[in-house]
């Protein structure tokens, strides 16, 4: 018999770390024709959350098609994971809405996850993430 799973890591304090949600989605076109500004203003809106703005989303984009990993900043507490994770399926199960928000056809995309990242990480570079 096999003992039981390993528990999930606690959540860091919240006073110190913001909640980070990751995604990744793969577009038919090039890097060129991926236009980053007009995709946060479309995350933005389409998230719908007050204390959300273009600044809590970073988007990195590589070819290969065009691979974009996107990451959203909840310093909000009473925005939750799951929520946002809700927000992000609606949003990658809608093709019109997709394909209006990446401004491209999307070929594929993953499902996000969580991770955390010191609130003094803000705008620096992420990746000494606490993935969970």
């Amino acid at each position: 018999m096999s003992p039981p799973p390993a528990s999930p890591p606690d959540a860091p304090d919240a006073a110190d770390y913001d909640r980070v949600v990751t995604w990744k989605v793969v577009l038919n076109g090039t890097v060129e024709d991926f236009d980053q500004a007009a995709t946060k203003a479309a995350l933005v809106a389409s998230y719908n959350q007050p204390s959300i703005t273009a600044e809590h989303i970073t988007l990195t984009v590589v070819a290969g098609s065009i691979i974009v990993t996107g990451e959203v900043r909840l310093e909000d507490a009473s925005v939750t994971f799951s929520e946002m994770s809700d927000k992000v399926m609606t949003l990658f199960n809608n093709a019109t809405a997709m394909a209006a928000t990446f401004g491209l056809p999307v070929i594929s995309f993953e499902a996000p996850t969580l991770s955390f990242a010191s609130k003094s990480q803000i705008g620096r570079d992420t990746s000494e993430l606490q993935s969970l």
